[in-house]
């Protein structure tokens, strides 16, 4: 997402207000959401080396396994 945002966005140096993006790019973010694999977030889900994330828009959960936090 950096590098798409650097290649294809407008941006200042300094003033972080004037990123923007073509408008070509309004529909990607859904474009996005379509694409992404869902997990079945199931009790197998949870193991010690995984990161699952969940976004139901207003709430976002994220669980992180003991390999990882360490």
């Amino acid at each position: 997402m950096i590098q798409l945002c650097s290649r294809f966005g407008d941006y200042r140096k300094g003033n972080p207000s004037s990123f923007s993006l073509s408008p070509r790019f309004s529909l990607f973010p859904q474009f996005i959401n379509h694409v992404l694999k869902p997990t079945f977030l199931g009790v197998a889900a949870f193991a010690a080396d995984r990161i699952l994330l969940l976004d139901s828009y207003f709430i976002v959960v994220v669980f992180h396994g003991a390999t990882i936090a360490q």
